[in-house]
C-alpha cells in the first residue's frame, strides 16, 4: 500500500466479492478521486486478529495529527467530525473531548444500508478507548448481517464514554443505533471485559441511568455470562429521576403512580456487586428468594417483587424504601422509612428504619416481627405494642396506614425541602383532632397542609 502513487489512476477490485474495508479506506484516503471502485454487491471484512483496532485506524487517520488541528477546549460537536467515503463505507474520525494536550480521539467504520454482510474477527484483546460507539455501526439495522468472529474469546479493555456509547431510548430499552456496543445488550455470544470504564470523559458521571450499560449488564446475566464482566466500580449512582418527568413516584394519597424506570433485580443486583451499588428512584421488578448478600444501596426504590433472600449488608440509603411485595431478610436503613408488603420467615428478618410500615402484614405475624432498635422512631400496623415480639420503650407504635406520608419521604429521598409536619400520617394528625369538624377536614382522602 505505501507503493500507492497518489498521481495515478486506481481500480480496486473484491476478493470472491469480499472486501477488507480498512484497506479501502485508507487507498482512498491515499488516492482520494483518482481510486475507482464500482462493486456493488459485496460483502466486508475487518480483521482484528493481530493488529489492534486503534492501530489499524490510526494508520488510515492519525488520531494525534487530526486533534493537532483542532482549537483548544472540551467540544462534542458533530461539526468536527472528519469522514472517508466510499462505496457504502465511511470511516469516522470523531473528537470526543478535547483538554489541552489531553486529546480523546474515536474512530469507526460505518456501514451503510445497503450493505449486506459485515464480517469482523477480534483477537485476544479489543481496547475501546478508541473506538466510537465500539468501532463498528450498521446504518441497516439488523438488515445487514453482522459475524463477530472469536468475539467470545476476546477481552474488552479500556474506557466507554458516555458521550460515544450511541443514543439510548429509556422508553423502549433499546439503542437507537445498531452499533458494537449495542450488541453487547443484544447479542447471545458476549466477550470478556477486564477493568472496563463507563464514564464520562471531562467530569464524574451524575448517574448511569440513560445511558444503557443496565441493558448490557441484564444481557450478560441473561445469557450465563455474569463471570465474564470485570468493570472499574463507580461512585456515580444509577439515579432514574429524570423518568419521572418532574413528577414523583407517589401520589398525595400513598399510592405508587407505576411511572417508575423499571430494572431487573438479578440486573440491579449484578451492577451492585461490579459497577455501582447507589439506586436511586426506580421500581426494581423480579423476585429474589435464594440467599443473597448485596452491597445494593436503596434510596426511593420500589421492590414490586418477593425479596425475602435478600440481606443488605451495608446501611442503605434514605427517602422511602418500598417492599411492595415480600420483604427482605436484613435492611438497616435508619433515616428512611421502610414499607413492607409481607414477610416470609418473620422470625429471622431485621428491618431497621426510621419509620416502619407494616400495615399491610397480617397481624397474627407481628408476633415473630423484632423491631427492638433505638433507630426505630414510629411502627405503623395493624396491632399494637403488645403485638410485636421484642420492642424499644422509645418506639411509637400506631394502629393504621401511613400511606400520606410516601411522597413527603420520597421528597426527602432527593433532598428537597420537607417539614416535620408532612412526615407525620394524616391519621397521626387526626387523632389529634378535637373537633367533629376538624376531623372531618382531616379525613384520610383529605390534603392536610402545614
Amino acid at each position: 500500500m505505501s507503493k500507492l502513487n497518489p498521481t495515478k489512476k486506481y481500480i480496486f477490485k473484491a476478493t470472491d466479492g469480499t472486501v477488507d474495508a480498512a484497506k479501502l479506506v485508507y487507498v482512498k484516503k491515499i488516492l482520494g478521486e483518482n481510486l475507482s471502485f464500482t462493486e456493488t454487491d459485496v460483502n466486508y471484512t475487518l480483521d482484528f486478529s493481530n493488529k489492534s483496532f486503534a492501530n489499524t485506524t490510526d494508520e488510515i487517520e492519525n488520531r494525534n495529527d487530526f486533534a493537532s488541528t483542532l482549537a483548544n477546549g472540551v467540544f462534542t460537536n458533530n461539526d468536527y467530525d472528519k469522514t472517508i467515503t466510499i462505496n457504502g463505507v465511511t470511516f469516522i474520525t470523531h473528537p470526543v473531548a478535547k483538554e489541552g494536550s489531553d486529546n480523546r480521539i474515536q474512530q469507526a467504520f460505518q456501514f451503510d444500508k445497503n450493505v449486506k454482510k459485515v464480517s469482523v474477527i477480534f483477537g485476544d484483546k479489543y481496547n475501546m478507548t478508541e473506538a466510537y460507539k465500539g468501532g463498528i455501526i450498521l446504518n441497516g439495522g439488523d438488515n445487514t448481517e453482522l459475524t463477530l468472529n472469536n468475539f467470545e474469546n476476546t477481552t474488552l479493555t479500556g474506557d466507554v464514554y458516555f458521550e460515544s456509547m450511541g443514543d439510548f431510548n429509556v422508553k423502549t430499552k433499546k439503542f437507537k443505533e445498531t452499533t458494537l456496543i449495542s450488541k453487547l445488550a443484544t447479542g447471545d455470544t458476549l466477550p470478556k471485559t477486564n477493568n472496563l470504564f463507563f464514564g464520562k470523559v471531562a467530569e464524574d458521571a451524575e448517574t448511569f441511568y440513560g445511558t444503557g450499560i443496565d441493558k448490557i449488564f441484564e444481557n450478560y446475566y441473561r445469557n450465563g455470562a455474569s463471570d465474564k464482566i470485570l468493570v472499574k466500580s463507580s461512585s456515580a449512582p444509577f439515579n432514574a429521576k429524570d423518568a419521572l418527568n418532574g413528577g414523583y413516584m407517589y401520589n398525595e394519597n400513598g399510592n405508587y403512580n407505576n411511572n417508575a424506570y423499571d430494572i431487573d433485580i438479578n440486573t440491579a443486583l449484578l451492577m451492585a456487586e461490579k459497577l455501582t451499588n447507589e439506586f436511586e428512584n426506580v421500581n426494581i421488578s423480579g423476585n429474589a428468594t435464594s440467599d443473597v448478600d448485596t452491597y445494593l444501596t436503596p434510596s426511593n426504590v420500589r421492590f414490586s417483587g418477593d425479596v425475602s433472600g435478600l440481606k443488605f449488608t451495608t446501611t442503605a440509603g434514605n427517602g422511602l424504601i418500598d417492599f411492595a411485595g415480600v420483604g427482605p431478610k436484613k435492611i438497616s436503613a435508619p433515616i428512611a422509612k421502610i414499607i413492607v408488603g409481607g414477610l416470609k420467615n418473620a422470625g429471622e428478618t431485621s428491618i431497621t428504619g426510621n419509620v416502619l410500615d407494616y400495615y399491610n402484614v397480617d397481624k397474627s405475624v407481628l408476633s415473630d416481627v423484632d423491631v427492638y432498635s433505638t433507630s426505630i422512631k414510629t411502627v405503623y400496623s395493624k396491632g399494637t405494642r403488645s403485638s410485636f415480639k421484642n420492642t424499644w420503650t422509645g418506639t411509637t407504635f400506631k394502629t393504621g396506614p401511613s400511606a400520606s406520608t410516601n411522597q413527603a419521604w420520597e421528597k426527602k429521598g432527593r433532598g428537597e425541602t420537607v417539614s416535620d409536619s408532612d412526615l407525620i400520617s394524616k391519621l397521626d394528625v387526626k387523632a389529634k383532632a378535637n373537633n367533629p369538624l376538624l376531623q372531618k377536614l382531616l379525613d384520610e382522602n383529605c390534603l392536610v397542609y402545614g
